[in-house]
């Protein structure tokens, strides 16, 4: 497998996982998404 097809395999994947994340984010109601109840420690 060459480097070009396997640059595009990674691409098609990455864009699927954003594609999952969107959808997710989506989910989430607006008053759940911007609250102060979980302190990411990062």
């Amino acid at each position: 497998m060459n480097n070009k097809k396997i640059a595009e395999i990674l691409a098609s994947q990455y864009k699927a996982s954003l594609g999952m994340l969107r959808k997710t984010l989506e989910k989430v109601p607006e008053d759940q998404s911007n609250t102060d109840e979980y302190n990411n420690p990062n």
